[in-house]
């Protein structure tokens, strides 16, 4: 894996609905350099160990809101129903950002039913950016398909107009219930870290489709 710029954003996501498997691709907001689903298969071969900088609690609630708001009024727009923000899955989605990768799933257990996983990172951003993080999200939905080229488009697994990578994260965020009845719950957290020895803003979110009462 290779980058060149100095401003570059990555994402990926995966889906489990009922007893479909994983779905992974790849997202760059920069622009500059692609990177697909490989980077999940390397880990951070091709980068430096994320060394996680905190931030203080403070500043990870407020962020996780604005990630989290952004999200709904997203899906609100495509009329479809908010998801009830949560903390249960706080170990999968701080699994994400510590270790630059999706969030693994949780047990499907406890009335789940489907799943949508997602992960972004902005390197050059130091500390609390709002921005970055919304950077990341409408990224997910805006810039996932293809944009009339492999050099234009950001997202590395959609190759061409029709490829099955393309809008894989615009999916999972516009994601509508797997069974009926089933309500969606969304894990988000927000990290400062360090990627190539440079400052960095990581995003993941868990979205979890339930039947039965929310957490």
């Amino acid at each position: 894996m290779e980058t060149t710029a100095q401003n570059v954003s990555i994402d990926s996501s995966k889906s489990r609905m009922s007893a479909l498997g994983k779905v992974a691709a790849g997202l760059l907001l920069g622009g500059m350099v692609l990177l697909g689903s490989a980077f999940q298969a390397t880990g951070t071969a091709g980068a430096a160990v994320v060394a996680p900088k905190s931030l203080r609690p403070s500043q990870v609630v407020a962020l996780d809101g604005v990630v989290a708001d952004r999200l709904n009024v997203i899906r609100n727009s495509f009329g479809l129903p908010t998801g009830v923000l949560t903390t249960e899955y706080s170990e999968e989605v701080d699994q994400a950002v510590a270790l630059n990768e999706d969030p693994p799933f949780a047990p499907t257990t406890g009335g789940v039913v489907g799943e949508d996983g997602l992960w972004g990172v902005v390197p050059g951003v130091s500390g609390a950016s709002a921005s970055a993080a919304l950077e990341i999200v409408n990224g997910w939905v805006y810039h996932d398909g293809w944009e009339g080229s492999v050099a234009a488009t950001w997202n590395a697994d959609c190759t061409s107009a029709h490829a099955a990578g393309c809008d894989g994260h615009r999916r999972n965020v516009l994601s509508t219930p797997p069974v009926a009845g089933a309500k969606l719950s969304i894990d988000v957290t927000t990290q400062s870290v360090t990627v190539d020895g440079a400052p960095a803003l990581a995003v993941a979110a868990l979205f979890v489709w339930k039947t039965g009462a929310l957490a």
